[in-house]
C-alpha cells in the first residue's frame, strides 16, 4: 500500500481469502480482514469519526493497528454497544491524541450530513 490502493482480484482458497493486486502483490486474508479491505479499513488509511457534538463532532485520523487490550478501553456510542466488538476496532492516531474506536461496516457512511455519534467514514488517500 504505502498509501496507494491497487485494484484486485479476489479468489478463495480454504481457508483464505485470497487477492492478487494489480501491482502484483498478493494477501491472504480472513473474511473479517477482506471485510475491512472492501471498507477501506487498514493500516494507515485516514478516516474520519463522529464522536459526538459535545466531543468535538468529526475528527479525522490515520489508523494505526487493529485493536489489543492493550490499547485500553473501546470508545462505543451509547446505544450502539451491540455493534462494538474488539474485532471490528481499531487504534486510530487523531490530531488530539489515540482512541480505541469500533468500525463496524452498520455505522459506515458516505457523509457526515445528519449521522449520529460512532459514525465514521473512509476518506480518499
Amino acid at each position: 500500500f504505502d498509501g496507494t490502493w491497487f485494484d484486485g482480484e479476489v479468489s478463495f482458497e480454504h481457508p483464505y481469502y485470497r487477492v492478487i493486486y494489480s501491482d502484483g502483490d498478493v494477501s491472504d486474508l480472513t473474511a473479517l480482514e477482506l471485510r475491512f479491505l472492501g471498507d477501506g479499513v487498514s493500516p494507515e488509511a485516514k478516516i474520519s469519526f463522529h464522536s459526538g457534538d459535545l466531543d468535538g463532532g468529526w475528527s479525522e485520523g490515520t489508523i494505526v493497528e487493529p485493536y489489543r487490550k492493550k490499547h485500553g478501553k473501546l470508545w462505543v456510542p451509547k446505544g450502539h454497544e451491540s455493534q462494538a466488538s474488539p474485532e471490528h476496532s481499531w487504534l486510530v492516531q487523531f490530531r488530539d491524541g489515540v482512541a480505541a474506536v469500533a468500525l463496524p461496516a452498520e455505522r459506515k457512511v458516505e457523509e457526515r450530513t445528519d449521522n449520529p455519534p460512532g459514525s465514521w467514514m473512509a476518506l480518499s488517500n
